[in-house]
């Protein structure tokens, strides 16, 4: 199928949610074109029409309106890096909405999975297809970070597992990093937690065995422990958020 095909499956819904956010998203420097309109055109269907389009719509949300709460991010020229970053909606919106920033995403995809930016004329987005729990990644992550040069701000959204401590620790280790919005998802897997000693060694072992309770207990003690992770950070749940995964976790420096 056809990129031209595939973006026209987009269903009236969706377009309908995007023209709801239009008000909260505005695209470069004319105010009057959302930046929600964008995702109609072809060169960025990866976004429009990602897997549950609502549920990720509702997560890029949660993510800006919480941005808000730390600083006026669009009007600043700062370095995103957006882990984990899937079908790159959030990413998308970001680097529409503040042109004046750059946009790290960094997922385990293939590019080809992403939306296509230099064919929608998006220039401040830069793609890193990288393992997060790879030897190496974090020396990755601080040479991305100099080279952009500007104040950083970690967003996690649903980064499953270990990759949640890899989100603290980018935020932790360096200087660049002045905020951090985590939202966790799953839990350690068994793989993860036999690499913890060289993966995660900060993460307590109270952390490491969460089994001995309800689904929902188990998560909120999860976000809980990571938030612990983190200098000064907040947790709360955002019920705004389509999903039950919906624990927001906040710091900065």
């Amino acid at each position: 199928m056809s990129d031209e095909s595939i973006c026209s499956t987009s269903t009236g819904a969706s377009r309908m949610l995007l023209a709801e956010v239009s008000c909260k998203c505005h695209c470069g420097t004319d105010k009057d074109q959302p930046a929600s309109a964008a995702f109609t055109q072809t060169a960025l269907h990866r976004a429009a029409n990602c897997h549950n389009f609502r549920q990720e719509v509702s997560e890029s949300m949660a993510i800006l309106d919480s941005l808000r709460k730390l600083r006026r991010w669009d009007e600043e020229a700062l370095h995103f890096v957006d882990l984990c970053c899937g079908s790159a909606m959030t990413a998308t919106f970001l680097a529409l909405s503040a042109p004046k920033s750059t946009v790290t995403a960094v997922d385990i995809r293939p590019p080809q999975h992403l939306p296509h930016f230099h064919e929608a004329g998006i220039a401040n987005v830069r793609y890193l297809c990288e393992d997060m729990t790879r030897p190496g990644f974090l020396e990755v992550m601080e040479k991305a970070l100099l080279d952009v040069a500007l104040p950083a701000i970690v967003l996690g959204m649903h980064c499953c597992g270990a990759l949640s401590v890899v989100a603290t620790q980018i935020y932790n280790r360096f200087p660049q990093c002045v905020a951090i919005l985590l939202c966790p998802c799953c839990l350690l897997r068994n793989i993860d937690v036999k690499r913890a000693d060289s993966l995660m060694p900060e993460v307590p072992k109270s952390l490491l065995s969460l089994s001995e309770a309800r689904p929902d207990e188990r998560y909120e003690r999860w976000a809980h422990g990571l938030a612990q992770l983190l200098p000064e950070a907040t947790c709360e749940r955002l019920p705004d958020m389509l999903t039950p995964c919906n624990a927001m976790i906040f710091a900065q420096k």
